[in-house]
């Protein structure tokens, strides 16, 4: 919700968008903590927030901004180390590195110890994962639908490391997870269904907002075929 209002107010100007974000704010940053015993409520909210906090800076009052980074800081890089989800193999790694790396990059001016230790963590984390997750032909191990959840994050790591520090080398090599978009390509029928082993949910084909990225990424329109096809038939409502 917040990712999507402050999206939504940079693109448009519409205040509403920017009042319902600043509510939303205040409402979570009162929250006691954000659910640390299931990282991945963690994760998410700490990537919204922290992208509400970045995206909206000049328009946040003051007292405001403080709070948030308040709350990224105690909910987020006070109950990261240690966590569960930096020995995982699969979408927990990376949405909740994706999160907790945000966070580190919102608040990095005003805690930087804590930050840094987040961010060297985060990535030493994730680069394991991912020669794990999708190994050298990019097949996801846990299947169709949980391969939207995670590689969705994957990519915002990845940039958010590029906008930060002008690359993301320090996650090593990317040869199987670049070929992940044809595994993608291979997963889906011409009639829209499914291959839905795993736990990746029912056969239904889903919007897939990283393919376009693996697109522009390999400059490659043929990996944007089925989404193409998605956004034209109204499947893209989600």
């Amino acid at each position: 919700e917040l990712f999507s209002c402050a999206y939504a107010y940079r693109m448009t100007g519409s205040v509403k968008y920017l009042t319902h974000a600043i509510d939303v704010l205040v409402d979570v940053c009162s929250f006691p903590d954000w659910h640390p015993s299931h990282y991945l409520d963690t994760g998410e909210m700490a990537f919204g927030v922290a992208v509400a906090y970045d995206w909206l800076y000049q328009e946040l009052p003051g007292d405001l901004r403080a709070e948030v980074r308040r709350a990224l800081s105690e909910y987020v890089l006070r109950t990261c180390p240690d966590q569960d989800f930096y020995h995982a193999k699969g979408n927990w790694n990376q949405v909740c590195n994706a999160g907790v790396i945000a966070a580190a990059l919102a608040v990095y001016e005003f805690d930087k110890q804590a930050s840094w230790r987040a961010i060297e963590e985060g990535v030493q984390s994730n680069r394991k994962a991912i020669s794990e997750i999708y190994g050298e032909d990019g097949n996801y191990p846990e299947g169709y639908g949980y391969w939207s959840y995670g590689t969705n994050f994957q990519v915002l790591i990845i940039e958010m490391l590029r906008r930060a520090f002008g690359s993301s080398d320090a996650l090593g090599p990317l040869d199987g997870f670049y070929r992940t978009a044809d595994y993608m390509l291979f997963m889906a029928g011409a009639n829209g269904g499914v291959f839905p082993y795993a736990d990746g949910g029912s056969a239904k084909e889903n919007a897939n907002i990283a393919m376009w990225w693996f697109g522009a990424e390999a400059a490659d329109p043929r990996l944007v075929t089925n989404e193409k096809r998605l956004l034209f038939s109204d499947a893209y409502d989600a």
